[in-house]
């Protein structure tokens, strides 16, 4: 399971990640199975969830922000 360092003003802190357990059962039985690491990919996270934020390193994409305040957010996140 990954070993996930973060960077923190304190100093860097490494957690090691377990995986969730998700399970599909019908009728007492199980159908399937799954594991999963609870991470969000840092690429996919919108500017709205990066509010209260401070990231260390980001690249901003601004086509589809549709107000002045949006573009705002992401740039004073860094």
């Amino acid at each position: 399971f990954p070993l996930v360092k973060f960077t923190r003003s304190e100093g860097p802190e490494c957690i090691l990640v377990m995986p969730n357990k998700f399970m599909l059962q019908i009728k007492g039985r199980v159908i399937a199975c799954r594991l999963q690491p609870p991470l969000t990919l840092p690429w996919a996270m919108t500017i709205h969830k990066s509010q209260s934020l401070t990231l260390e390193k980001v690249v901003i994409d601004l086509d589809k922000a549709f107000t002045n305040s949006q573009a705002y957010i992401a740039l004073s996140r860094a």
